[in-house]
């Protein structure tokens, strides 16, 4: 499944992610004539290695310890085929309701830096991201990872556009004094 006229659009997926995310970056896809490239980053893994097919094979990382410390050696077999979440595919499915030609590629590793790596081997014209979800639990994880969406944007050569998952009514984490 590629675009006729050979772009792609790669957009980040996440498992609590908004429609919204993915309309906004379908809409660009379908007015540019591009491939929506649906793009998911197992983040407590590293990748091992990339197929020339862009399958990929990774191995979850495992603390030594419960403060995070140095992870525990693993051997070969701990190497494990990353996978696209089927219900994930089928909500995409549901949702681009055949508005545009996609595709899915699993990977692992920090997603920004892989979300990136994508984009370029692809050649894609724009990265597509959601902002953090609200609430306590997305501020934590992006206070303990960092901004997606802001390291992308301070790393990337092409545009990355950053869509909204839902009004914050609450007080961003800058505002907080």
């Amino acid at each position: 499944m590629y675009s006729p006229n050979g772009s792609s659009i790669v957009v980040g997926i996440a498992p609590e992610m908004s429609d919204a995310v993915l309309h906004s970056a379908a809409t660009l896809a379908r007015r540019l004539d591009a491939e929506l490239v649906c793009v998911s980053v197992d983040s407590d893994s590293v990748l091992v290695e990339e197929h020339p097919d862009g399958t990929a094979v990774s191995r979850i990382r495992l603390p030594a310890s419960l403060d995070g410390g140095p992870y525990l050696p693993v051997t070969a077999n701990d190497n494990v085929d990353c996978t696209f979440d089927e219900g994930t595919a089928e909500r995409i499915e549901a949702a681009l309701r055949g508005e545009v030609q996609w595709r899915t590629v699993a990977t692992a590793g920090d997603p920004a830096d892989r979300l990136g790596q994508v984009a370029k081997k692809l050649n894609a014209i724009m990265i597509v991201v959601g902002t953090r979800k609200p609430g306590f639990r997305g501020t934590m994880n992006e206070f303990l990872r960092g901004s997606v969406a802001a390291r992308l944007a301070h790393r990337q050569h092409i545009p990355v556009l950053v869509v909204p998952q839902g009004p914050e009514v609450a007080a961003l984490p800058w505002e907080v004094q």
